[in-house]
């Protein structure tokens, strides 16, 4: 047991070593992604934005932990931390399902997947909220450990604080909701891997999660609803108008939804996990058809494959990259699940590859992330400076267009400006815009938004401003315009 404990502790140092030297460009360099501006600026309208969505474990956790006002630096390095910690929580759950000790060389593999997965960067690149993600992965391993407790020892006491930790994590960000669901199937898939499963024992097994699950949901229901009350805040539509069904043609929907699971199982745009679809084909053939047909594993194996998708199909809208954390454990899973069952090279081989190409696009984006911010940062400096020399700087200002000369790879949130965002129709000024500009001092008035279309239509076949830094004049309203229509 002692000769274990020290693997692990070893395990654990090496990890949380290369985490940091993962992350290293993004700690030893200050920037900022959307909405970040929000929580630098007002952070008590943000935190009543989250109240209104149901993100109250998150408003608690930073009322109890004072991480406002927020330290960008101090926050990279605690997430940074408490990454390596959720990797070898979640390993730690492998291990216990699968019920054997992992050769060490599996462990480093299932953790360097998961903190090297680009989805975990761009939440990082979420800074407002990184720790409290973090956090919320190891709570939800955490959970998810006492849910199996629970389930094979009949602790009572498990499934209780089992219960409390899962639905806390539900109101720190609710795509922890089908983390949790992909944990239960692993966990599910794992009791039975050597054995012809039952029907009844499944069915009974089933039952007994969908039922905890229910508890679990409905508590995080009820506790958001009186945090409501208490606060006198009303539920905002930010996740109702996500849902899609009745709302457009169906035809349209349809169309959306089918691009959109191209996008996640083709690991394109913002997932970047080539390698999720092509593991999962493998390992359902090699759990569920290789040697004898079990139509129940089949169906399990294909539930986990399935996970990503839930929330697409449900809402017929996309689903942010970045909430795909079931993608980012599976993958995990699935390589310590290889390793664990068939000793051969190129397993190892295929996982060095996996982490290696993850590595290199967690970095690139890091870098793309400070590149696009440095831009953005001298864009508004130079606005500012430009209204000075022409002495207009008491004019409210309109920007025209969107702005984003960054030619790195782009994430789904990294790597984007600031001036791109919310561009409707080629308008540009909006609270991110303003957001930004109040985050480096600059004290600038911007137009209000009903006037924007106006002023869209004064210039909209006029020299943009970055070629000879031309702005127009209008009402006492400069426009700036920063594309062509």
């Amino acid at each position: 047991m002692a000769k274990h404990n020290k693997k692990n502790i070893i395990c654990l140092l090496i990890v949380v070593l290369f985490t940091f030297l993962l992350y290293l460009f993004k700690l030893t360099h200050y920037s900022f992604s959307i909405d970040t501006e929000c929580l630098i600026n007002d952070c008590n309208e943000l935190l009543n934005s989250w109240y209104g969505i149901g993100r109250y474990g998150l408003c608690i956790f930073k009322n109890i932990f004072h991480t406002l006002p927020i330290n960008i630096t101090l926050t990279n390095v605690i997430a940074t931390f408490f990454l390596a910690i959720c990797s070898f929580l979640w390993v730690l759950y492998f291990e216990i399902i699968i019920n054997k000790k992992l050769k060490i060389v599996s462990k480093l593999i299932g953790m360097l997947l998961i903190i090297s997965s680009p989805i975990m960067m761009e939440q990082m690149g979420f800074v407002l909220q990184s720790i409290e993600i973090m956090v919320g992965f190891s709570l939800s391993a955490i959970g998810s450990i006492l849910f199996v407790d629970y389930f094979e020892k009949k602790h009572k006491s498990s499934l209780v604080i089992s219960i409390i930790l899962i639905f806390i994590t539900f109101s720190f960000y609710q795509a922890f909701v089908f983390l949790f669901i992909s944990a239960v199937i692993m966990y599910l898939i794992c009791k039975n891997k050597d054995q012809q499963v039952e029907t009844q024992n499944i069915i009974n097994d089933v039952i007994r999660s969908i039922f905890i699950f229910i508890i679990m949901f409905v508590l995080y229901f009820i506790l958001d609803k009186y945090v409501l009350s208490i606060l006198d805040l009303d539920k905002t539509s930010y996740l109702t108008n996500q849902f899609l069904w009745g709302t457009e043609n169906i035809n349209i929907i349809l169309k959306s939804t089918f691009k959109n699971l191209i996008k996640v199982y083709s690991g394109y745009y913002n997932c970047y996990h080539p390698f999720f679809t092509i593991l999962s084909f493998v390992f359902i053939y090699d759990y569920s058809l290789k040697d004898k047909k079990d139509y129940w594993k089949l169906f399990l194996s294909i539930c986990l494959f399935i996970v990503p998708a839930i929330l697409i199909l449900i809402t017929g809208s996309e689903a942010v990259g970045r909430s795909q954390f079931s993608i980012v454990i599976t993958l995990s899973f699935y390589m310590i699940y290889f390793l664990e069952k068939m000793d051969y090279q190129i397993i190892k081989i295929i996982s060095i590859i996996i982490i290696l190409f993850q590595s290199v696009v967690t970095v690139y984006l890091q870098v793309s992330a400070q590149n696009v911010y440095n831009l953005d940062k001298k864009l508004a400096y130079d606005i500012v400076e430009t209204l000075q020399e022409n002495h207009l700087e008491d004019k409210k200002i309109a920007i025209i267009g969107c702005y984003n000369p960054n030619k790195m790879l782009k994430g789904e949130v990294l790597g984007h400006s600031f001036f791109e965002w919310d561009n409707f129709d080629g308008q540009t000024s909006n609270g991110r815009v303003q957001g930004f500009f109040r985050c480096l001092g600059l004290d600038n008035q911007f137009v209000e938004n009903d006037q924007l279309p106006h002023c869209y239509n004064l210039v909209k076949d006029k020299e943009i401003y970055l070629k000879n830094k031309k702005v127009y004049i209008n009402d006492d309203i400069v426009i700036i315009k920063l594309s062509e229509s």
